[in-house]
């Protein structure tokens, strides 16, 4: 099974935000990803980190995700059906929701690989979760400082 780890950072919420992805395979190979937007959110930038680690696959697999993000891991776990039969929008205020144009891919990935999701409490050691950290703030720097 092919593992994906993510970590998003962002200087300010919103501000400039990164993403650091690293993509175990069964082979024992490790590729990292990573991505920067001068202006956006936390939020965001985790779930980009999520979306870039599932989107390198363009045929299906089977994976494990593993964030620190409760958002996404809730998000794809039991809010996102749930949203989706509410075309979109929160069921107690009927709003539209947050990151919907995010969520939506989340959602298509979903319907593509077989996906289990892990949360993992952020900043405790977790190496896999403390190398995506580095990379996420790696960039942020570099980004930041140009």
């Amino acid at each position: 099974m092919v593992k994906i780890f993510s970590d998003g950072a962002c200087l300010g919420n919103p501000g400039p935000g990164s993403y650091g992805t690293l993509i175990q395979l069964e082979s024992g190979e490790e590729l990292t990803l990573s991505g920067f937007s001068q202006q956006t959110t936390n939020n965001k930038m985790e779930m980009m980190g999520v979306i870039a680690g599932l989107s390198h696959f363009k045929t299906p697999i089977t994976c494990s995700v593993t964030t620190d993000s409760q958002y996404v891991s809730k998000g794809m776990t039991e809010w996102l059906p749930k949203w989706v039969q509410n075309n979109w929008r929160s069921k107690v205020s009927r709003a539209p929701i947050k990151n919907k144009e995010l969520w939506e891919q989340i959602h298509e990935l979903l319907q593509f690989h077989q996906i289990h999701v892990y949360w993992t409490r952020g900043h405790v050691g977790h190496p896999e979760n403390e190398r995506c950290h580095e990379l996420a703030q790696e960039v942020l720097q570099k980004r930041n400082l140009i």
